[in-house]
């Protein structure tokens, strides 16, 4: 399944989705997704392009779940309050930290990308 991760209510988006990026490569429950960024059109005045957001592509095995515990667990560290948009071909999904409190519903929420239903 191929995701696109985007982030909601953060002033530093691009550091956010650095970090991200960083831990979802470091873990060793995640090294089976493959990653990558996608990179915006740098606005008048900026330096250069931005992250604004993170391509993944999950197979089998597990990693899909894992991968929502990891961002769960990033979310619950943070000091303010974002949303994570992950949108598969199929449909977009918007959490926060209490949508993936638990297993099954990190679950349900894989299920609900993956389905066309």
């Amino acid at each position: 399944m191929n995701l696109l991760l985007e982030i909601d209510g953060s002033r530093t988006r691009a550091a956010d989705l650095d970090e991200l990026l960083s831990i979802i490569r470091r873990d060793d429950d995640l090294r089976s997704i493959r990653t990558d960024t996608r990179v915006a059109v740098p606005s008048d005045g900026a330096m250069g392009p931005v992250t604004d957001a993170l391509l993944l592509a999950i197979g089998s095995g597990g990693a899909g779940v894992a991968l929502l515990q990891t961002i769960g667990e990033w979310m619950r560290n943070r000091r303010s309050q974002v949303r994570v948009k992950l949108t598969s071909q199929v449909r977009t999904v918007e959490i926060d930290v209490d949508s993936i409190d638990a297993p099954e519903k990190a679950l349900e929420l894989l299920r609900s990308l993956d389905t066309e239903t």
